[in-house]
């Protein structure tokens, strides 16, 4: 016999980041080839990409679901460097933002903390069949 296990989806109402436009408007130049590229590290990210895009790539950063309600279309030059959170060699005099303070002051954008819906797995049983 095979092990057993049953999932399912649905949408939940948790809590999520929507990226939206900051006071004073997005500080995004089109990008010139139209071509998507991305180059990340540890507190950096750079290329070109849709806002979409960009809020897809700050999921596992933010440990969030990222929803983009910019209402921006096409793919922008994004240059974006932050201090990671709990970062033990960062000088506590450091002048280095935080992601939240950095999307706002090099992109024009804001994370705002709302609910949303997110699409979540549900496991309904879960068993492993013992051999006799």
């Amino acid at each position: 016999m095979d092990d057993v296990l049953v999932v399912h989806t649905e949408v939940r109402k948790l809590p999520v980041y929507t990226l939206v436009k900051a006071k004073g408007g997005p500080k995004l130049k089109e990008a010139k080839d139209g071509m998507s590229s991305m180059s990340s590290g540890r507190a950096h990210l750079s290329g070109n990409m849709s806002t979409s895009e960009l809020a897809r790539y700050l999921v596992p950063i933010l440990g969030r679901t990222v929803l983009d309600q910019t209402g921006m279309h096409g793919l922008f030059e994004v240059k974006l460097e932050w201090v990671p959170e709990l970062d033990a060699n960062m000088p506590s005099d450091s002048s280095a933002s935080s992601i939240f303070t950095s999307i706002q002051e090099q992109l024009g954008l804001r994370l705002r903390s709302t609910t949303g819906p997110v699409e979540v797995l549900v496991v309904d049983r879960a068993e492993k069949v013992r051999e006799q």
